[in-house]
């Protein structure tokens, strides 16, 4: 087997381990495993299964709450395209995956897009304004101050540049 055999098998066992893939993905590479163990050809199985990976990466992107609207928007409608692409048999395997990468790519573009706000909770909060009353303590202090400091015992210590 060839380096890109092995890395294609790889691709579809972790494909098989992913647990955030839905089970029927999770089922369909197990079955392309079985049978590639059985003889069958590495290539159409491997196809099959990155395309359904991709299209469950799209399904999860619509359904994700945290994401911007238009990233959901065009994952959802990708998905549905997808969907009746394959239903209708209108596509091969490798078109069909192509598609599932340029919608990938396109909400992928609006899923980097969120990432530029910031939570609500992080934003800086205004201080409040000082109490009235503190302001007026403030002013009080000030002013005894300068009742502490004679102004000709102040003038004689300062020489005349000062």
């Amino acid at each position: 087997m060839s380096n890109g055999t092995l890395e294609k098998i790889a691709a579809v066992r972790k494909v098989w381990g992913n647990s955030k893939m839905t089970l029927s993905t999770q089922n369909l590479a197990w079955d392309a495993l079985s049978r590639i163990e059985d003889g069958e050809p590495v290539d159409p199985w491997f196809r099959k299964v990155r395309s359904e990976a991709r299209r469950d990466e799209l399904r999860r992107l619509a359904n994700d709450e945290y994401r911007s609207d238009e990233c959901r928007q065009v994952a959802a409608e990708a998905v549905g395209v997808l969907w009746n692409l394959e239903r209708d048999s209108l596509m091969t395997a490798q078109q069909l995956d192509r598609a599932a990468v340029e919608a990938l790519s396109r909400a992928r573009k609006h899923k980097a897009e969120r990432g530029k706000r910031t939570p609500a909770s992080w934003r800086a909060k205004p201080k409040p304004a000082p109490s009235l009353t503190r302001l007026v303590w403030r002013i009080k202090q000030i002013a005894l101050m300068l009742d502490d400091y004679d102004p000709k015992t102040v003038a004689n210590r300062l020489d005349d540049e000062q």
